[in-house]
């Protein structure tokens, strides 16, 4: 997700990674984007340089949640199980921010196990768009856990667009390792509240090009989604659309700090990179921040 919704967020905790729900890279575009509307300011590169010493320079995150199931970019991450998923972030006024998230397949036995570590940069370049580029490392239980469980260093770049209440987000993920992949994405969200509540709309398109051994296409070791006998020998080469998401992305203030979230979604995912095409996903967590 596009677009670090690339693990929520409430937050730069999420800001690349994650994309969840239905997609960690969604979830920091929607994240992204309650960051940059809050009243109190947001990030910093949202300011002007002259209010800009009015704002803390630090932002400690802190989030836990549960998933139903974890897919990214129209990737299964973990063969359709419940997951608990726990990360932080440190972020500062200039734009850097570390990550980290782990998730947590329940009742696997850490078979299915999986954390990364981010870090990452945002700059405006305009009123209306700003630039981050990121850097995550991954860590796998194992390499032929999904398609991407071999490829455990990616770089991102993403390009938001403001157009307040309407965000339009534009990614781009290189990951590296063995044949490498390249996906790109593009989300589109709008803000609004009832009371308290912060209710954000996003639907999001997923593209892949990748190489990939057939023995990790989730398809094939079901079987094919025709029923027919999969081959698991050699390779197959994925491109064109990965994934469809239509998420709706919830947060209520709990007060000292605390958000309640929850993001219930629709995800399509047309690829032998799924072994479903369309499936119900959702997330609930609860977050906490801290200015300093």
């Amino acid at each position: 997700m596009g677009g670090h919704l690339k693990l929520a967020e409430s937050s730069l905790i999420w800001l690349m990674m994650s994309r969840l729900a239905s997609n960690i890279r969604s979830f920091p575009c929607v994240c992204l984007l309650i960051l940059m509307t809050r009243p109190e300011g947001g990030v910093a590169w949202a300011q002007s340089p002259e209010d800009s010493s009015a704002v803390d320079a630090w932002e400690l995150e802190l989030s836990t949640r549960y998933l139903n199931r974890f897919i990214d970019n129209g990737v299964d991450r973990n063969k359709d199980k419940p997951a608990m998923g726990t990360g932080g972030s440190l972020s500062h006024s200039i734009g850097l921010a570390f990550s980290t998230e782990g998730i947590h397949t329940i009742g696997s036995d850490r078979l299915f196990d999986q954390s990364w570590a981010s870090i990452s940069y945002e700059r405006a370049v305009s009123e209306i768009m700003t630039l981050t580029l990121d850097y995550s490392h991954y860590r796998f239980s194992n390499d032929s856990l999904h398609a991407l469980a071999a490829l455990t260093n990616s770089v991102s770049i993403f390009a938001d667009l403001d157009a307040d209440p309407t965000f339009l987000t534009f990614s781009f993920d290189r990951y590296f390792g063995e044949a490498g992949a390249s996906y790109f994405g593009i989300s589109l969200s709008s803000e609004s509240s009832r009371g308290r509540l912060t209710i954000i709309p996003q639907i999001h398109f997923d593209f892949v090009s990748q190489t990939v051994e057939n023995r990790l296409l989730p398809s094939r070791r079901k079987g094919g989604r025709g029923g027919m006998k999969a081959d698991l020998v050699g390779t197959t080469t994925v491109s064109g659309l990965s994934e469809i998401g239509l998420l709706l992305f919830l947060e209520y203030p709990l007060g000292l700090g605390f958000d309640l979230s929850c993001i219930p979604s629709f995800v399509y995912s047309p690829t032998d990179l799924s072994a479903e095409a369309s499936r119900f996903v959702w997330s609930a967590g609860l977050d906490y921040s801290l200015d300093f």
